[in-house]
């Protein structure tokens, strides 16, 4: 009886074993970014958290000016990888006199319109009044399908809505914004972060919701 019941909890063991194992994000290679063009990669060794980002679109070169003489956006990549675990984020800066309260993301490409809500937000309000709203979101299984509609469309116009409690803004993604998203995301893709586990980690973790309206 004591065989059977040591050899029962070998297999739930061994079973347990298996599902951690399946369930084991990939660790990035990162290698990948030595030495890539326009890329700039720091960690913090409080946080463990390494951060790779564009660098010239987090100095602030991707700014899009909007239709008010001071508001703008600015919309940039940023992977953030922590133990054998990464994700890749859309990040937005919303500038302007007046809060949004943006809660919804809209972006055409091609004949799709890709929704995503249920983001990350934060708010700040600068010395001089000022405001700033910034959301970020990650890309997951569902939403890969997006990145891959933004590469093939690459060379045609990509318009974005932020939309808030009343008000909204549209803009066109510059071509420097579309190649760096599309960089970052290209790198992180060779380095390991688009493989199924990790993918799948990502997925499981990101509350942000996304949605898809084909045209």
């Amino acid at each position: 009886m004591r065989k059977r019941i040591v050899a029962l909890a070998t297999v739930l063991m061994l079973i347990v074993s298996i599902s951690l194992v399946s369930y084991a994000a990939t660790k990035l290679n990162m290698s990948v970014f030595e030495n890539a063009d326009d890329i700039t990669v720091k960690y913090d060794d409080i946080s463990k958290v390494t951060t790779i980002c564009s660098t010239s679109l987090s100095k602030g070169e991707g700014h899009v000016p909007l239709d008010y003489s001071y508001d703008h956006v600015s919309v940039y990549p940023r992977i953030l990888a922590i133990g054998s675990t990464s994700e890749y984020t859309w990040n937005v800066d919303y500038f302007a006199k007046n809060w949004m309260f943006i809660d919804e993301m809209f972006v055409k490409v091609g004949n799709n319109v890709y929704t995503f809500t249920n983001f990350i937000t934060s708010r700040y309000v600068s010395s001089d009044a000022t405001i700033q709203e910034h959301l970020a979101f990650s890309i997951t299984n569902d939403s890969l399908v997006f990145m891959q509609d933004l590469i093939e469309h690459r060379d045609e116009k990509i318009k974005v809505r932020l939309r808030g409690d009343a008000d909204y803004v549209d803009f066109f993604l510059p071509d420097n914004v579309k190649d760096g998203m599309i960089n970052v995301y290209n790198l992180y893709s060779m380095a390991g972060g688009t493989d199924p586990d990790n993918m799948k980690h990502v997925t499981a973790t990101e509350d942000a919701k996304f949605s898809i309206d084909a045209n």
